[in-house]
This record gives C-alpha cells, structure tokens and sequence, in this order.
C-alpha cells in the first residue's frame, strides 16, 4: 500500500521493460493504417509482445515496395526480377543485337504466381541480315541468297538455275518487291547450247531452225501441193529468216493452211453479172496475187435488207420491216424498241425512202401540284394537264379533345363543313373510314362509329379494344371532309393532323367586373381551371356567349363574348342592346345584383 503500482499485463502494442511497459517501435495500427505497423518499404521483422520490443527491417530491394511481416517475402517482385519460390530473383541481361527476345521479364505478383517468368534470349536464324523481331523472331531482313516468302514471316532460300536453263526473274530478299528467282530452259527457246539470263537469247540456233529476235524459231515446212517457194530458211546474221510458201495460180490459202483451187467462176464477156446466189451476195472475190490468196466468199444479205443487197459491203437495197436507213451510215439498223407505258411515241418507224426514220418515244409529263390530268397519256399522246380549282377559304382543325366520359373524341373545325357531301356522311352515325385516315381508325377500336354534331364538330364513338389516348395523333382522310360552299366535283379537301387533348377541368369563377362605361363585364377565372378558349374562338359573337353562360339572353341583343388576347383566364363580355344584367348598387368585385345573376354551364 502506498507503493508504485505495476503493471501485470502491458496493453497491445506496449512491451515490459522492467516494472514499465513501453511503447512499441513503430507504430499502432489504427481505421487509417490497419494492420501496418512499419513504415513503408519495411516490414515486421519481430513482432512486439512480452518483454520484446518491434523489429522493423528493410525490405530486400529486389521488392517492387512492400514485403510481408515475420518473413520479409516481397509482395510484388521490383522491374527487372522475377520470382522464385518465395525469392525475387535477378532477370537475364536484355537480348543483344543478333538475339530475339522470345519471352519478357515478368516479376509477379504474388508467391506461386504464373505471371512471374524470367527473360529468355535466343539466336536470330541464320536467314536473317541483321536483327530480328522479338516474340516471333522474325527477320528484320533476309540475308543474300534468300527471300522473304508470302506470309511474310521466313526468309527462303533462291531457288539455283541449271546449267542449260536461264534466270527470267531475281532473286528480290525483302520488301513489296520479295520473289523467288524463276527459271526456263534454253531449249524451250530451240537453242543449240546455253543462252543469257534474262532473254533467253541463244548463242548459237540448232540444225533447222533460224533466230527469230531473242529466239530460234522452227523452220516452216518444204512447201505442199498448188505451192511453190517464194524464199528458203536460213540462220546467218541479218538474213536470218524463215521458209515462204505462196500458192500458185488460180489457187487460193484455204484455212487449213493448203492452197486450194477457187471455187465458181470469173465474170467476163461471155458471162456478166453475179458470182452469188439471189439473196447472198459476193463478200469477197477470188484472189490471184501471189502476195493475197483467197476463195471467192459468198454470204446471206442481213436480216436487216427487205431481200437483196449490193456485192463487197453487204448494203442493203431496200431496207426491212422495223428496220431504218442510218442517215450517216446508210446501213439498215434496227428501229428502236416499242415505247413503254411510261413513254408515248414522237415519231413512227419508217423504213425506206426518203422518210426513213428511227422511232422516238418521250416521257409521259407529270402534272404540276396546282394541276390534275384531263387526258391520260395514251401511245401517241402527251398527258394533257388543268390547273387545279383553287379551294376557297380552306378550314382546319382547331382542336380534338377526349370526352369527359373518355368514351368519345370530339374534333372541332375553325370553319364550316360539307357534312353531308357526298364524300363523307349524314349526322347519322356510321363507319369512320370515310373521313379518317386508316391508323386512326384503328386506333379508335372494333366498332367504332362517327357523326357529325353540326357542321364544325365531328364525334367519333370509340370502340373496343382502343389504343388511342391524350397525346396520340388523330390524322384526316386524304379525300374525307371538304369544306363547305364547294361544288360536289370539287377536288378541295381538309387534311392534317392534330395531337388529342386529355379532358378538360372545370374553370373556377374568381370575379365578374363591370368596366366604368358599364358596357363590358369582365369575368377572371382561376389560373388552375383551364377555360375552353377554342371553343369560343370558333363560335364569335353572340354564339360564343351561349357556349359559356346558361342564360346569355340576359347580355342583350348583339353581345360578344372572347378571351382577353393579354390572358387566357380574362373573359371579356361585351352587352349588347336590352342587356337585363346590371352593376350591383354597392361598389362590389361581383357585379350581378339579385335575380340578375349569370351561371356559368357545366364544363
């Protein structure tokens, strides 16, 4: 008691020194730093506890940076080492100049990783002028007496000409030029003995042959039967040349390489006029020179002459059915094909005389937009085109709008339609292919019917199943709903498209305002109600009134009613004459005295 008290058991990271437990070197681990209890690039070599204080070692500097504690193993091996066991080892010396690289230095991970590997050198091949690619060991060059082949990976070695054979083509060793060398034997060329390289030129021609430019050429044969020679073979310097043969009179060279009588007879005194039979005629006559031996040749006249035709070019002398005479050539060509549907014909096929022409056919004009065809393009005839009728006062929709029971699609027009016409149908309801497009009307559902409401509101009953909703598109007939005071052959139409409206929240009343001249009442409704605008804009006047308020009589003869152009939520009511509603007497926001009230109507 009294004495100085002593520690049984020190704290983690605290070892007994004496009586005293002491710090630990180092320092302790914490959320920041857990588990490391060395600085970095040491680790634990002894670990604190007891009476031993911590031993902090340097890692060995073949670790890339950290190494474990107890045994110092590097956690990742540094460049240029690779492991080995649980031993980070030296890698071998980078490859030399004539050396490829076959594997890289890898220095691991981790203990028993396969990434760690050392670095393996191996000797360019003997092919190779110079270095070579590492990994593949490729030449970067091949050396003299090789060529780099078409892979373009080995270098092959030349191909060596025979004594008795000459070089065509070199050796090429590397680049887009890289060949082999190619070979041919000098007897191909009739040689008597060896020739150059290159040309193939003998130095000396064989028995029988004689030099014919860089070779030797065979001697024709001793001349046959109707020939005779006009020149013998011979190999001496700038006479060389070969046998000529030409036949003799009266014969001709036939195809067959023989000469030959000609055939039929010689036109003379005794017999004028032609060699060849009707409807042929002489192509080329019988040849005599002995420099130009040919058979008389007799040959049809072209499908193109109506019959016959003249000796030596064939013309026609009359020209056949859908055949015209060339004005430039004269020649009887064929007449261009039958004009198609698209086309109609400019001028007829004539055949001779001096009306002779070729067919023409033009294209079928297409009508303007401002214009509709009155005549169809026939064979002979051009479309004839009218303008169009300018529709007057064309009409749009103004709006389309889901019904409060959703059941329904309401479109209102800006102005009036031929309800009625011909084209779509009377207010009782029937299908809607009519007036509407096709999508819509699928849109719309099984079953769906339309009806016209009055002139500018066109209903469309919604079937089932239905797809269309606020925000869809509903589009018009191309050719559905004309507008009003048209004739009934009258190609104007209202077409487009407009996006439905969801259905429409009540306004709310806030205030009905007297102006100081007591002629104007102005009536504000809250921002959060949406007043049917359009509809007043399509219905001016005292009409529009009669679409807001149950009892618009009492506005007066003449009263207007529209939307302030400044605000969407200001109605303006201008009286007209006998108006029944008054100011209130007090100087109040809400005009209408007792029993003079106005209701707005429902929606």
């Amino acid at each position: 008691a009294g004495g100085a008290a002593s520690c049984t058991t020190c704290a983690v990271d605290y070892f007994r020194n004496g009586a005293s437990c002491v710090l630990c070197a180092g320092h302790e681990a914490d959320d920041s730093n857990p588990g490391e209890h060395c600085a970095a690039g040491k680790y634990e070599a002894t670990a604190c506890g007891g009476s031993q204080d911590r031993i902090c070692a340097d890692c060995g500097p073949s670790c890339a940076h950290t190494c474990g504690d107890g045994d110092g193993v590097c956690d990742a091996c540094a460049a240029e080492y690779h492991r080995v066991g649980d031993s980070c080892v030296a890698c071998a010396q980078a490859c030399g100049d004539n050396e490829w690289q076959q594997l890289d230095c890898q220095d691991g991970t981790g203990s028993g990783s396969g990434e760690s590997q050392n670095r393996v050198c191996l000797l360019c091949g003997p092919t190779c002028a110079g270095g070579c690619e590492d990994v593949s060991g490729r030449c970067d060059a091949c050396a003299a007496g090789y060529f780099r082949d078409g892979d373009g990976d080995a270098c092959v070695a030349c191909m060596v000409c025979a004594p008795d054979a000459f070089i065509t083509k070199e050796c090429q060793a590397n680049g887009d030029e890289a060949q082999d060398r190619e070979c041919e034997w000098c007897a191909a060329n009739n040689c008597d003995g060896e020739c150059r390289d290159f040309t193939g030129r003998c130095d000396t021609c064989a028995d029988g042959s004689f030099r014919s430019g860089v070779d030797c050429a065979l001697c024709s044969p001793a001349c046959g039967t109707n020939e005779v020679q006009d020149m013998d073979c011979q190999d001496s310097g700038r006479e060389a040349q070969d046998r000529v043969c030409v036949c003799d009179g009266n014969a001709y060279r036939a195809s067959d390489g023989t000469c030959q009588l000609c055939d039929g007879h010689l036109a003379d005194s005794e017999n004028q006029g032609d060699h060849c039979e009707p409807g042929t005629y002489e192509k080329s006559a019988c040849q005599f020179a002995q420099q130009e031996h040919l058979n008389r040749v007799c040959e049809p006249c072209s499908l193109s002459c109506e019959f016959t035709c003249q000796d030596g070019n064939g013309a026609c002398d009359v020209c056949a059915q859908n055949h015209y005479r060339h004005p430039r050539t004269g020649a009887c060509v064929a007449c261009a094909p039958p004009c198609d549907a698209s086309e109609y014909e400019v001028k007829t096929c004539r055949a001779g005389g001096d009306e002779s022409q070729d067919r023409v056919c033009a294209a079928c004009s297409t009508c303007a937009a401002d214009e509709y065809v009155s005549e169809a393009c026939s064979a002979t005839e051009d479309t004839q085109c009218a303008a169009m009728e300018t529709c007057a006062s064309a009409t749009s929709m103004s709006s389309v709008r889901l019904s409060e029971t959703s059941d329904e699609v309401v479109v209102k027009f800006r102005g009036a339609t031929d309800a009625a016409g011909a084209t779509t149908f009377p207010s009782s309801k029937g299908g809607c292919g009519s007036v509407l497009h096709a999508s819509t009307v699928a849109a719309l559902g099984g079953g769906a019917t339309c009806y016209w409401r009055d002139d500018r509101t066109l209903v469309a009953a919604l079937g089932s199943p239905r797809t269309i909703a606020a925000g869809a598109f509903f589009i018009l007939g191309e050719q559905g709903v004309r507008p009003a005071g048209l004739a009934a052959d009258s190609a104007c139409f209202i077409t487009g498209s407009a996006q439905v409206l969801g259905r429409t929240p009540p306004p709310t009343l806030l205030s009905a305002q007297f102006a100081d001249s007591g002629a104007e009442i102005s009536v504000r409704f809250n921002p959060a109600g949406s007043p049917a605008s359009a509809t007043l804009a399509e219905q001016p006047g005292a009409r529009a009134c009669s679409y807001v308020f149950d009892e618009a009589a009492q506005l007066g003869s003449g009263a207007s009613c529209s939307w302030d152009p400044a605000s969407a939520f200001v109605l303006r009511v201008t009286l007209g004459a006998r108006a029944t509603v008054l100011p209130a007497p007090a100087a109040t926001s809400t005009a209408c005295p007792a029993g003079r009230s106005l209701r707005l109507r429902v929606g």
